[in-house]
């Protein structure tokens, strides 16, 4: 993520723009991994979303999106569809249900595998006990497990930890100054129209 409003270094040597494949549960106004990731990226990276579920959010055009329909079914069609339409440099799921999905119907693709990265976004204490046992075979399987800050980093019991090895990592949360800055101006200005 940019911050102070620099530009992300997001292409490959070669020049063009990295492809990600961004797998997710749901796209709605308060995804992270759509609203943080995804939208402000999009200019840098050639990104496409693939759902589980239908999106329920406005997805702008310069973001690819295949939707499933909500079923198991449903999202394995959506995601056969992703893979045949690009050859992506990195498949990313920060869920462990899609990631869990993923992995049913590729796990033997080696040239697949080597692309995944699941992040890890909350402490081991707030997952539920049924996600937790689906974030077995995501730390056993991604090529990278990356946890966002120290916190949820060291929160994993080391079963975890042995599964991933030296493919877990951790990476401070990065803050986009410039659009904060952005929201906030753009709230103010509303206010101030508002108030004459």
């Amino acid at each position: 993520m940019s911050v102070e409003g620099s530009a992300p270094a997001s292409s490959d040597p070669r020049g063009r723009r990295l492809r990600v494949l961004r797998l997710l549960l749901q796209i709605v106004e308060t995804n992270a991994p759509f609203q943080e990731l995804s939208k402000p990226m999009a200019k840098y990276q050639d990104i496409t979303l693939c759902s589980f579920f239908p999106a329920e959010a406005d997805v702008p055009p310069d973001l690819g999106l295949v939707e499933g329909d909500g079923t198991v079914r449903g999202f394995l069609r959506a995601l056969r569809r992703a893979l045949a339409a690009k050859d992506y440099d990195v498949i990313h799921a920060e869920t462990p249900h899609v990631a869990f999905l993923f992995l049913l119907g590729h796990v033997l693709d080696r040239r697949l595998m080597r692309r995944t990265v699941f992040t890890v976004s909350n402490s081991y204490r707030s997952w539920k006990p049924r996600n937790k046992l689906l974030l077995l075979p995501a730390f056993a399987l991604f090529h990278r497990v990356v946890c966002c800050g120290e916190a949820c980093y060291r929160s994993f019991p080391a079963t975890y930890r042995w599964l991933a090895g030296r493919r877990y990592r951790s990476v401070p949360n990065g803050v986009d100054v410039a659009r904060i800055d952005a929201s906030i101006a753009a709230k103010a200005e509303v206010e101030y129209l508002h108030d004459k």
